[in-house]
């Protein structure tokens, strides 16, 4: 659920020092086994064994061809492609939600969408690295092999896959740096800009790869992603409740009263709120304090 605080009630939130960036516990350092569960190791146990399958099923069947390193490159490849996928799914709210209405919550953690993004995006980068590794090895194979007949160089740079996938790998690198926690606390709009490179990123795999092969990986989570997007798009713009009260509690707590405007929600859920007067780009996570039967939202 989204919407957007009105202009007037916006400009006194701006003015409001519950806002404010100041004095704030540092963040603690996470620990790698910090609130790890079951459901948590179950994505993870299955998300290692898609991979594992992947590399020995591409790597043997390569190996039969008559290369299993050529195999282990096309296997790096379709798991970079099946990241994306997966990260268009696990980035699709709307999509989450309804699985985890399904008694798959019981087994998989569908509330920990963005922290399985983040895990992939991890993997994705990995097997990035693997992919650039192996087709450096093997145009410098086919280079020492030639006699100066063919070049590294012009293996590299100057067909069209070899510029499109240097031109992909610094985008990358633009978005990785703009992942960065510091980044993303200190100018979330630069996070949130850099992170809409995936779009010219995606539209460039398109070039960089075989049309059946981004078909296959791409359109379908891509098509879900992008109807997801546009759904609460719409809805954020024309779906919104008028603000009726905003009081100052002590300890420097805000809360804001809404119309429900036929809003149906549960106990524990949380609502996601733009201040255009603070950030058009940011929408944060802000805790429902009403109950379910009460006939205003705060």
């Amino acid at each position: 659920m989204s919407f957007k605080a009105s202009d007037a009630y916006a400009a006194g939130l701006a003015r409001n020092h519950a806002f404010d960036a100041v004095g704030l516990p540092q963040e603690e350092k996470k620990s790698l086994f910090k609130n790890f569960t079951l459901r948590w190791a179950l994505f993870v146990f299955l998300w290692a064994m898609v991979q594992l399958i992947i590399i020995i099923a591409m790597t043997v069947e390569g190996s039969a061809k008559g290369s299993a390193f050529d195999g282990y490159n096309h296997a790096c490849e379709a798991i970079m492609m099946t990241s994306i996928s997966l990260n268009f799914l696990l980035m699709s709210p709307t999509l989450m939600a309804m699985l985890h209405a399904t008694p798959l919550r019981r087994f998989i953690c569908f509330d920990k969408a963005n922290k399985a993004h983040k895990f992939v995006a991890h993997t994705l980068v990995f097997w990035t690295l693997q992919h650039i590794i192996t087709h450096y090895y093997r145009f410098h194979q086919i280079d020492a092999q030639s006699n100066g007949k063919v070049s590294m160089f012009d293996l590299l740079y100057k067909k069209t896959t070899g510029k499109v996938g240097h031109t992909i790998l610094g985008l990358l690198g633009m978005f990785l740096i703009g992942s960065l926690p510091v980044v993303r606390r200190k100018c979330f709009e630069l996070f949130y800009l850099l992170h809409h490179l995936s779009i010219v990123i995606v539209i460039l795999i398109f070039f960089h790869v075989t049309t059946h092969t981004f078909h296959y990986y791409i359109t379908g989570p891509g098509a879900i992603y992008l109807t997801d997007r546009v759904f609460r798009a719409v809805r954020a713009r024309f779906n919104r409740p008028r603000i009726l009260s905003v009081i100052q509690h002590p300890s420097n707590v805000v809360e804001i009263r809404f119309e429900r405007n036929g809003m149906k929600y549960k106990a524990g859920q949380f609502i996601y709120l733009c201040v255009p007067s603070l950030s058009w780009y940011q929408w944060h996570p802000f805790t429902l304090s009403s109950a379910p039967e009460e006939g205003e939202l705060s």
